[in-house]
């Protein structure tokens, strides 16, 4: 009995042993970096616009809207059919594919025969032409409307911005070509020097069908072997937390205490 106890309890020690070292690894490995991390992701959404978003040329499916001043029934949606051309019901089928909403203003008003100061014309709908948004990018990695000229730098603001664990300097577009018969290109976006040192050269204008793919930095990649109960105080020193993202920092941060234990408040991503 006195053996199977003692056996017991050597277990126990080499398992908190364990623990502890697999902790003491996790902040030294976490640590050092963090003092003088640069929290890219922050300031990436902080950042003033780079571009701004003009000339979209129109296209099937788009929807527009269109209004026509001192004409309260011609306002509306209108969307591009398969042929290039809006309804305007009696008053013709106008040509807008490939037009901008300043050329396709102009011409509906041609069409209808007013003023084409009285005619305006908005993108109601984007749905001809995507971005495609893949890795470290806040929410699900996407298809993205494409509205026109657009940076980078721009583009991941509207989509809410990078992830803690994105590598700023591991980022790329790759551009297919596959509509003009080239080769594809691959062009290397450096994000830290963008929003960090407004070192401009990188930020991309993007086009149609441009693939963005963002990094994931050797701290995040560790992160995911680290045993849960660690987890939320290794994404803390490592510069990978951000506020409410785990149920204990969550009700600490609401001024709870830090009293949970971790079976009232389990150690999750929230």
């Amino acid at each position: 009995m006195k053996s199977g106890q003692a056996r017991t309890m050597r277990q126990r020690t080499r398992a908190v042993l364990l623990q502890a070292a697999l902790c003491g690894v996790t902040l030294l490995l976490a640590g050092c970096a963090t003092a003088r991390r640069n929290r890219v992701d922050q300031a990436l959404m902080a950042a003033p616009p780079q571009s701004t978003i003009d000339q979209y040329h129109v296209n099937c499916p788009d929807v527009l809207q269109v209004t026509i001043d001192g004409e309260p029934g011609w306002q509306g949606r209108l969307p591009i059919a398969g042929d290039g051309r809006v309804d305007l019901r009696p008053m013709g089928k106008p040509r807008v594919d490939g037009l901008t909403t300043e050329r396709a203003a102009a011409t509906i008003a041609e069409e209808i025969g007013v003023a084409g100061n009285r005619v305006h014309v908005q993108v109601a709908d984007y749905r001809s032409q995507r971005i495609y948004v893949f890795g470290q990018v806040n929410g699900l990695q996407r298809a993205v409307e494409y509205r026109g000229d657009e940076t980078v730098l721009d583009l991941l603001r509207r989509v809410g911005g990078i992830t803690p664990g994105a590598a700023p300097t591991d980022v790329y577009v790759i551009r297919s070509n596959i509509a003009d018969g080239g080769r594809p290109e691959v062009h290397t976006i450096n994000l830290r020097d963008i929003v960090m040192k407004k070192d401009m050269k990188t930020n991309l204008h993007l086009e149609p069908s441009d693939q963005i793919c963002i990094g994931e930095t050797r701290k995040s990649v560790f992160g995911k072997c680290v045993p849960p109960f660690i987890r939320p105080l290794y994404d803390k020193i490592a510069g990978l937390y951000r506020p409410g993202q785990y149920a204990f920092w969550r009700k600490s941060e609401a001024g709870a205490g830090r009293n949970c234990s971790a079976r009232s408040a389990p150690f999750g991503r929230g």
